[in-house]
């Protein structure tokens, strides 16, 4: 199966939270056709998981929490962002609401 490129993929990503009122917002852009994405997810206190993607068994598209089982402070969070951008500057990052620390939009979790 051809992977999506990456601003595609950005793009449904933040119309899907709009959708969802998610209140979605990019906050850096990296490599229009191979970058990876991360996505942030915080609550109302201020308190982020963070969704790296991956692939399943069968090649396919899918998501796990990077940043582990526990929540992370927001300073926690820009630190830990910091670090996979020094890692992969083709990087994007796109920030949504979720209190349930759901994806806003449609994400096969492992």
């Amino acid at each position: 199966m051809p992977k999506l490129k990456t601003h595609i993929l950005a793009q449904a990503i933040i119309r899907q939270a709009e959708l969802a009122n998610a209140w979605p917002m990019l906050i850096t852009k990296g490599d229009d056709d191979a970058g990876s994405i991360l996505v942030l997810l915080y609550n109302s206190q201020q308190l982020y998981r963070i969704l790296g993607q991956t692939r399943n068994t069968e090649g396919e598209q899918a998501w796990f929490y990077i940043s582990g089982p526990e929540p992370l402070a927001e300073e926690d969070t820009k630190f830990f962002i910091e670090k996979q951008r020094k890692r992969d500057p083709d990087l994007w990052v796109i920030e949504c609401k979720s209190d349930s620390f759901s994806p806003p939009f449609e994400a096969n979790i492992l």
